[in-house]
């Protein structure tokens, strides 16, 4: 079963559509390269099984959770945050299977003194590649 990218991955920026940070725009739609089985790795790879870490596999084994032909772990996947097809808004990451909100943090890494309010969290964001600012006890 495919799990569809739901408009959650797309925002606005500069008056332009955008995909949600760690997701690529392929052939019209934010997906994620590193789980997405038609765009695995790059736009347009196609695997025959299923996708896990941006690579084809024969299966999901090494891997918390499979989520259609997405090997993935619903802890931290925005795109399956706490179970297969819960999809977190653009402005959210998944933080131990719940959508959180964050920005990216002002100062580019952590520890961060700019971090205040509910987001007063530093984390380093594998999903989008940056440090973050959130509200969550542990760091995704």
């Amino acid at each position: 079963m495919q799990y569809p990218v739901r408009s959650k991955a797309r925002g606005c920026g500069g008056g332009e559509c955008q995909c949600r940070p760690g997701l690529a725009a392929c052939a019209g739609e934010c997906v994620d390269p590193g789980t997405d089985k038609d765009n695995c790795g790059a736009c347009g790879v196609v695997c025959g099984d299923v996708c896990g870490g941006g690579q084809c596999l024969p299966n999901c084994d090494g891997f918390q959770d499979q989520c259609g032909d997405s090997c993935t772990n619903n802890n931290n996947d925005p795109l399956n945050c706490g179970e297969c097809g819960k999809v977190c808004d653009g402005d959210e990451l998944c933080v131990d299977g719940e959508c959180r909100p964050f920005a990216v943090a002002p100062c580019g890494q952590c520890p961060c003194e700019a971090c205040s309010g509910d987001l007063d969290r530093c984390c380093v964001s594998l999903f989008i590649d940056a440090a973050v600012c959130l509200d969550a006890g542990e760091c995704p």
